[in-house]
């Protein structure tokens, strides 16, 4: 005989926990360190039973700002700003997704160490997450210099940006996404002076001769720089196959890898003629198909770079 009898809500609560830690470190930077964990039952007093949380979350966070630069020669100037971060967060359902009226709590006991390893990775919704950057990589000017020239170091910045995105869940065996972002820009800004050549020529005081004598122009452009921005997101997901069958899913692969490459020019031709032109590039830099695995695929991918890509846009302005 079986019986199915209905006694009442469990009204077990849960509790739910926040920390927080941020650390300066002089003029070096900052540390932030935070987590929170709650369990099954947690719920605001407002919620209704059915409302409250069915898992256990788990989840930290790391991230620093450091100025790299403090740890070279002062006399260098050279700023090297980095952010680093890292993540983690854990869903653990209260019931096993694969049978739904089983407490997960009970069925791990009973399983066999890679078992119970196996199936926590199945039931488990987890994301970790990872980034790096280095933004604005450049190198004042030291002490008393005014003067620019187009030779100098200070005129070039760089910027480097890379993150990571790791998720599992019941659904999703794995999906990965990498994220690449370089930068390079050059800037050069000068004070060119005028020269009127016939200016103080005597022969040419007369009115006549205005058109010639204020005759005036400037040797070089007054500013000039490019920029490149390369940016390649890279991402793989697989699906589970969370039915009987054995049919095998094979993961999805989308890659997007692009070069743009942007041109100023500012000239002053003469006091009443100036020149103003900007370009803006865009390149596709293609990829073999799927996962990148053996070397000549990645020879591949640097040939096509070297070469910088194929431009499916461009468009310049001249003023």
């Amino acid at each position: 005989m079986n019986e199915l009898r209905l006694s009442d809500f469990d009204e077990k609560g849960g509790w739910a926990s926040n920390a927080r830690v941020s650390a300066t470190l002089a003029d070096f930077g900052s540390l932030s360190l935070s987590g929170s964990m709650s369990t099954p039952g947690f719920g605001s007093i407002e919620k209704k039973v059915s409302e409250r949380s069915r898992e256990t979350v788990k989840q930290y966070d790391v991230s620093s700002s450091l100025e790299l630069g403090k740890l070279l020669n002062e006399d260098l100037n050279i700023k090297v700003p980095m952010y680093v971060g890292y993540s983690e967060a854990i869903r653990t359902p209260q019931f096993n997704p694969l049978d739904p009226d089983i407490l997960l709590k009970s069925v791990l006991p009973t399983l066999e160490p890679e078992t119970r390893d196996s199936i926590k990775n199945v039931t488990q919704d987890y994301t970790r997450r990872k980034s790096i950057n280095f933004s604005n990589v450049h190198k004042e000017k030291g002490q008393g210099k005014t003067k620019s020239h187009v030779y100098d170091v200070e005129n070039l910045s760089t910027t480097y940006a890379y993150s990571e995105i790791y998720q599992r869940s019941m659904n999703i065996e794995y999906s990965k996404q990498k994220n690449y972002k370089g930068a390079l820009t050059y800037n050069f800004s000068a004070s060119p002076k005028n020269i009127k050549p016939f200016e103080k020529s005597k022969a040419l005081k007369s009115k006549y001769f205005a058109l010639i004598k204020d005759f005036n122009f400037y040797p070089y452009p007054k500013k000039y720089g490019f920029t490149t921005d390369v940016n390649r997101t890279y991402s793989e997901l697989k699906n589970r196959n969370v039915t009987a069958s054995d049919v095998i899913l094979p993961p999805n692969y989308n890659k997007t890898f692009s070069m743009m490459r942007s041109y100023d020019l500012k000239y002053d031709i003469s006091k009443s003629l100036t020149l103003d032109f900007t370009a803006n590039n865009t390149a596709r830099i293609f990829e073999p198909y799927g996962k990148i695995d053996t070397d000549e695929e990645r020879d591949t991918i640097k040939h096509n770079f070297y070469t910088l890509g194929n431009t499916n846009n461009y468009r310049h302005n001249t003023n």
